[in-house]
């Protein structure tokens, strides 16, 4: 970074004491230079920091050689970019560890398309490659595991999705929308 050196090897030891990686810079112009082991074989982003810092505890990366990302709880900008570089540069398969709700479903079809916001600059931020990794809302039911009711809140997001016009070209995460729309308890429906 900016010429400086950084190991972003997580380095987990038997007395549970580790490097917690690095911090993503706020502007990817500081990065001069990105080198890629040549073990690494895919990149995981995932949702949340607790489920990154299990997964570090345990050396996942180094097991199975991965970068972890982690946008700590939504998919940022310099994640998302950083995600972007690393596919097309290096290319590596992504992987995008999300939560089976309203939320994760957001933040997957924000990485993968863009986000409106940011529409103007898609191109050096959407990673269309992205695989979902995790539960589906179809599995839910055909792994028999009991779902939680929605909030109203979650309810309106559900709503927003369903506007968003990326999912009429992303067929799959549009079924898995309305099969949550459909399947889902609700809560307090008016």
């Amino acid at each position: 970074m900016e010429g400086r050196p950084v190991d972003c090897n997580i380095e987990a030891a038997d007395d549970i004491t580790c490097k917690l990686g690095q911090i993503i810079p706020p502007f990817m112009n500081l990065v001069t230079e990105i080198n890629v082991a040549d073990d690494v074989c895919f990149i995981l982003f995932v949702e949340k920091s607790p489920t990154f810092l299990e997964l570090t505890l345990e050396n996942f990366h180094n097991k199975y050689h991965c970068i972890i990302i982690t946008g700590t709880g939504h998919a940022d900008v310099v994640s998302r970019q950083l995600t972007k570089i690393l596919m097309d540069d290096f290319k590596l398969p992504a992987f995008c560890l999300v939560d089976c709700d309203p939320w994760g479903i957001e933040i997957s079809a924000i990485i993968r398309h863009g986000s409106v916001n940011m529409a103007y600059d898609s191109k050096n931020l959407a990673s269309p490659l992205m695989y979902w990794l995790g539960i589906w809302p179809s599995d839910l039911e055909n792994l028999n595991i009991p779902s939680e009711t929605f909030t109203k809140k979650d309810l309106k997001k559900l709503e927003d999705l369903m506007e968003k016009e990326f999912f009429d070209d992303d067929k799959t995460l549009k079924k898995e929308l309305n099969y949550m729309i459909r399947s889902t308890p609700k809560e307090g429906r008016a």
